[in-house]
C-alpha cells in the first residue's frame, strides 16, 4: 500500500477509535467457538468476562468475540453443564461424574486453576444431579437437586446447609435468589400442579405460589427476577406460556401464549420491559430462534438464526449487549450494529477502516452485513463511503444512511 493510502488508513482509525459512531439498532451474530459441545449454561459478570458450559468450559475476555477452552483436562466421565460466576475471579462448575453423581469446581483466578469441592449427597446412597445454582455474591449461592431439598452456602461452596422444600417429589429446574433472602425455586411437582415456589428467609423455609393452572403436567421451563417485585416465568403448559407478576409472585398473569410454534428453552429481561427469549424452530431443518420483547413480554418479534441448530440459553447484559449458546457448540451475540464497523465488534477502529479499504480496492469480504460498510447508502461501496467517515469525523456531518 503507498504510503500517503496508509498515513490516511491510520489516520482514520486512530480517529474514529477516540470519537466513534452512535449506534440505532442491534442484532445477533454466530461466534465460532472452536467446538462442538452442547452448551447448556452462560455466566457473564460483566461485559467482557464471560464463561460458557457443556461438557467443557469456554471463556472469552473481549465480550464474546473470541473463545478459549478452560478446564479441559477432566477425564471423560465427567461432564460439566453450569457455570456461575459472581465477578471476573470468583467462580463454580457444577457436572457430573457417571451415574449422576454430582461435582463441583470453583475458582478465583478467574478460571486458571480450580479447586474440587465437596457437593451435597455426591458420597451418599442416594446421589442426586445438580439442576440450578444462584450466587448472589463471591460467598453465598442456593443448589437445587434433584429431589426436595435446596442446599446453601455461607462459605463459597466449601460447605452446604440443607433446607427441605415442603413439597414431596418435587423436581427442581431453576432457582434464583435476588438477594439473601429473596428466592424462587421453578420446577415439576408430583402432582402436576405445584411448579413455582418461594422463599422469604434465604431458603429454610418455602411455599407454594399459586398460578391458578388447570392444565396438568404444568412445569417451568425458566425464570427471570430483576428485583423482589418484578418477574417472569417461562412455563411448558397448553403449549408455552409466559406469565409475569409485580408482586413478588403473589399474583401471576399471563402475558403470552404459543399453543405452536418455536420451543421456547429461555428467557431473560433487562427492565420491565424489555426481554428476550431463546429456543429452537423447524425451518427447513431445526435453527436457533431468538426473540425480543418490548412490552413485557405480551408481544415477542421472532428471529431467525440459521446457523444454529437449538438456543438453549440466554443472557442479556443491557439491551444492547447479550448472548445465547446452541447445542452444535454455536455462540450467539448481540451487539450493536454501527455503520462503518466492518468487524462487527461494536466500535469504529483502524481494523473497519483496513476492511473497508480492501473490500472497496480488492474487493475482498469482511464479516459484517454489506450495509455495515455503505455508510453513504448507495448500495455499493466506493472511496465516497471513506469520504463520509471523514467528514462524520471533522465536520461532525452524519450518514447518510441510518440502520
Amino acid at each position: 500500500m503507498p504510503i500517503r493510502k496508509s498515513v490516511l488508513v491510520i489516520t482514520i482509525g486512530l480517529l474514529l477509535s477516540l470519537y466513534g459512531v452512535a449506534h440505532s439498532k442491534s442484532a445477533w451474530r454466530r461466534v465460532d467457538s472452536g467446538t462442538q459441545y452442547f452448551f447448556t449454561s452462560i455466566s457473564a459478570p460483566d461485559s467482557l468476562n464471560l464463561w460458557v458450559a457443556g461438557g467443557v468450559i469456554l471463556r472469552s475476555t473481549d465480550g464474546g468475540n473470541s473463545w478459549g477452552i478452560q478446564f479441559d483436562s477432566l477425564p471423560s466421565y465427567i461432564s460439566i453443564g453450569i457455570v456461575a460466576f459472581a465477578d471476573s475471579l470468583n467462580g463454580w462448575a457444577l457436572g457430573e461424574l457417571c451415574c449422576s453423581v454430582p461435582i463441583s469446581y470453583r475458582t478465583s483466578d478467574g478460571g486458571r486453576t480450580w479447586n474440587r469441592l465437596s457437593c451435597p449427597t455426591a458420597n451418599g446412597p442416594n446421589a442426586q444431579q445438580v439442576r440450578a445454582v444462584s450466587f448472589i455474591d463471591t460467598l453465598s449461592g442456593w443448589l437445587a437437586m434433584d429431589g426436595d431439598t435446596v442446599y446453601r452456602t455461607r462459605d463459597a461452596g466449601l460447605t452446604w446447609t440443607p433446607n427441605f422444600v415442603g413439597v414431596s417429589g418435587f423436581s427442581p429446574f431453576q432457582i434464583q435468589f435476588v438477594d439473601s433472602l429473596h428466592g424462587w425455586l421453578g420446577g415439576l411437582g408430583n402432582d402436576g400442579l405445584t411448579p413455582l415456589l418461594y422463599s422469604s428467609d434465604g431458603g429454610r423455609n418455602w411455599e407454594i405460589q399459586s398460578l391458578n393452572l388447570n392444565d396438568t403436567l404444568s412445569r417451568v421451563i425458566d425464570l427471570d427476577f430483576i428485583d423482589r417485585k418484578m418477574g417472569w416465568l417461562l412455563m411448558a403448559v397448553a403449549g408455552q406460556r409466559i406469565y409475569r407478576t409485580t408482586d413478588g409472585g403473589t399474583n401471576w398473569t399471563a402475558t403470552h401464549g404459543e399453543a405452536d410454534g418455536p420451543i421456547r428453552k429461555a428467557l431473560d429481561f433487562v427492565d420491565e420491559s424489555k426481554g428476550w427469549i431463546a429456543g429452537t424452530k423447524f425451518f427447513g431443518g431445526f435453527v436457533s430462534v431468538i426473540s425480543n420483547s418490548m412490552d413485557s413480554g405480551r408481544s415477542f418479534v421472532d428471529t431467525l438464526i440459521q446457523e444454529g441448530s437449538s438456543a438453549q440459553k440466554i443472557k442479556m447484559f443491557n439491551e444492547n449487549i447479550g448472548w445465547a449458546v446452541d447445542a452444535l457448540g454455536g455462540i450467539l451475540k448481540y451487539a450493536p450494529l454501527v455503520l462503518g464497523d466492518v468487524n462487527w465488534d461494536g466500535n469504529l477502529t483502524l481494523t473497519d477502516v483496513v476492511l473497508e479499504l480492501n473490500k472497496v480496492f480488492l474487493d475482498e469480504p469482511f464479516p459484517a452485513p454489506e450495509q455495515m460498510g455503505d455508510v453513504n447508502c448507495d448500495a455499493r461501496f466506493s472511496a465516497a463511503d471513506i469520504v463520509w467517515l471523514l467528514r462524520r469525523v471533522f465536520l461532525q456531518r452524519p450518514f447518510p444512511c441510518s440502520l
